[in-house]
């Protein structure tokens, strides 16, 4: 799918599994990197401001070698993107907290979602926290903070279509067990679930 958006500031994107959060985020990452070295970018039509560093923060695993948890190795990325990164750099967050509960997940991420702005950076953090917009709600308002989710399309058959396409807004279901049947897991433990 195409996507044509203006982007700046931070960018809260949330949508369901399997939806393209994290393959947009990538992209877009790519395409500006491609930009700034001055080579080809797929897109019909595009101005990229000059980044100093782009990071992208994706999946942890655990490293026991190491004695870390994913969600060590997870902190110590956000450490290092906290004294590295700078307002001119371009900054992508892909489901930040999943090792951990949601609660202190959340807390962690609007901390950041603060820090951030505060420090006038340009990032995109996509989460599945749904816990997260309540907590936002409850403090005081982010200025650079835009809400995106990925398009879903409801079908006649009760079903969704995900379009691959950001719209304004918030996404509050993960549409786990559609991503789950599709994954080929057993109809009858998604019944059960």
């Amino acid at each position: 799918a195409h996507n044509s958006f203006d982007f700046c500031g931070l960018w809260l994107l949330t949508g369901p599994n399997m939806a393209g959060k994290s393959s947009l985020m990538r992209s877009t990452l790519v395409a500006a990197l491609l930009a700034n070295c001055g080579l080809m970018m797929p897109a019909s039509e595009a101005t990229v401001p000059r980044y100093d560093a782009y990071f992208l923060r994706t999946a942890s695993f655990d490293a026991p070698a190491e004695g870390k948890s994913s969600f060590a190795r997870e902190m110590e990325d956000v450490s290092m993107m906290d004294a590295e990164c700078t307002s001119r750099s371009l900054i992508m967050l892909d489901e930040l907290g999943r090792g951990t509960s949601a609660r202190e997940a959340s807390a962690i991420a609007a901390a950041l979602l603060e820090r951030l702005d505060g420090r006038g950076m340009t990032a995109i953090f996509s989460t599945h926290l749904h816990e997260l917009e309540l907590l936002l709600t409850a403090l005081p308002p982010i200025p650079s903070l835009a809400r995106r989710r990925m398009q879903v399309i409801a079908q006649s058959d009760g079903g969704v279509r995900m379009s691959f396409e950001v719209e304004e807004g918030t996404c509050s279901d993960s549409l786990a067990i559609p991503a789950a049947r599709a994954s080929g897991v057993p109809p009858d433990l998604l019944a059960r679930a």
